[in-house]
């Protein structure tokens, strides 16, 4: 298309119920740019060829699909394969050479090619619609786990390549391993949500465990990244990372004081995290961030008494004491405050900061604004269960921190992430549970 022409391009209707398109095509030999589904049909007014394309040009080129920076799968004629750019390697597959993303694509396609070929306006429209990590290869630690599973979703709906092993598999405490899951899968980028942790009964009997555990994956994780240059790194740190003070809690003043004692372990492995990405960054380079995530609930989480954290163990108290006609009781006073967090919500923010939060310094806080207090949560769970019977709080055994909120007003200046009402967020975890509740129950 020569830049004195004009073409008039029609957009059509996105089909896909709110996710991005994951490939478009500039395809020469039909003459369109159009969608990989049929149902995601972008721009479907025919175009025609670009000026410029020799005949010598057209012999010597073959047609190839190419990821390109943006994202969008373009196909276009490119040099011979011993011209092309380095930076990935190039498998034949049907006749079509499979270009993976590299500095050097990015230049010749952006800089080179579509200048030539294409109105700018028109690309800008393409390039809209899709997803900066669609085609990317994202590993996703604990990628089976409860936020690690919606993590994967989330991914799959913008067209990005999620890996997510089992530790059964690839144990991430052992560098040995981590390592060799690194070399299977070459990640482009890793989100480390992987971890060892539970409540506060789970905390009080395994502190050493749960502290040598998450700093030994922590360690590899980075190290692994850095080995085999990953793009960037997003980790997971948690809210119990944070000072045990009364307040809101601003992302400056993560070191300002020691985590609560009742999950110190944790709270300190989890801040080693930060530390390892500021120090990769710092030595290496490395595109390392964190993002400190508040209390999630929601569909998929354990509800193994042992193992599962306030949201969950509150709604599998009631719905058994409703099934059985039994009282139910709640530890402490039921005074502390908390943020509570749907977990596609945080889901959808951490893939969101993956591409748009970068600095190594400190972490990027992900919450809402709204906090309830423990007593108003197992009100919430009474009221979607229908349970009728008696409530008691065991004051002798402890509260733990009283009040943990985040601060998100960094979150609201970056991202732009919906927010799920707690009331249909907790109905919604509690018909999940009810109907899942084997496998909830036994998830460790």
């Amino acid at each position: 298309m020569s830049k004195n022409k004009k073409h008039d391009w029609k957009i059509g209707e996105h089909k896909s119920e709110g996710s991005v398109v994951p490939n478009l095509y500039i395809d020469l030999e039909d003459k369109r740019i159009r969608g990989e589904r049929a149902n995601d049909l972008i721009i479907d007014e025919a175009a025609s060829l670009p000026d410029g394309i020799t005949e010598e040009t057209i012999e010597s080129f073959k047609p190839i699909k190419i990821g390109n920076p943006h994202n969008v799968n373009v196909n276009l004629p490119d040099p011979k394969e011993k011209d092309l750019p380095s930076g990935g390697q190039i498998k034949k597959d049907n006749f079509i050479l499979n270009v993976p993303v590299s500095k050097d694509m990015q230049d010749f396609i952006d800089q080179a090619w579509l200048p030539q070929h294409f109105d700018k306006e028109v690309w800008d429209i393409a390039k809209s619609f899709v997803h900066p990590l669609a085609g990317k290869k994202v590993l996703v630690t604990g990628g089976h786990g409860f936020l690690g599973s919606h993590i994967v979703d989330i991914l799959n709906n913008v067209g990005a390549l999620p890996i997510a092993e089992h530790r059964n598999f690839y144990d991430l405490t052992s560098q040995e391993q981590t390592r060799a899951l690194f070399i299977t899968h070459r990640p482009e980028y890793v989100i480390h949500c992987a971890g060892h942790n539970g409540g506060i009964e789970f905390n009080r009997k395994y502190p050493a465990e749960i502290l040598d555990k998450n700093m030994r994956m922590a360690l590899n994780v980075h190290k692994s990244s850095h080995e085999f240059h990953v793009e960037k790194v997003l980790s997971i740190v948690t809210s119990c990372a944070y000072p045990d003070v009364d307040g809101v809690l601003k992302e400056h003043t993560l070191w300002e004081g020691l985590p609560n004692y009742t999950i110190r372990g944790h709270g300190l492995a989890k801040r080693m995290l930060q530390a390892c990405a500021e120090q990769y960054n710092k030595q290496y380079g490395l595109n390392a961030v964190c993002a400190a995530v508040t209390n999630l609930y929601g569909p998929g989480d354990t509800f193994n008494l042992t193992r599962t954290k306030v949201v969950g163990a509150v709604i599998r108290k009631v719905v058994e004491a409703h099934q059985f006609n039994n009282p139910v009781e709640f530890w402490g006073t039921g005074a502390p405050l908390r943020q509570f967090m749907y977990v596609v919500d945080a889901a959808n923010a951490i893939v969101e900061a993956l591409v748009k939060y970068d600095d190594p310094t400190k972490p990027l806080n992900i919450g809402v604004h709204s906090e309830f207090t423990i007593k108003e949560l197992v009100k919430e769970v009474i009221s979607c269960v229908g349970y009728d019977g008696v409530v008691t709080w065991d004051k002798s055994k402890g509260d733990g921190q009283m009040r943990k909120m985040l601060d998100v007003e960094h979150m609201k200046e970056i991202l732009d992430v919906e927010i799920t009402c707690f009331a249909d967020g907790i109905r919604q975890t509690v018909e999940w549970y009810i109907a899942n509740k084997k496998l909830a129950d036994g998830r460790a």
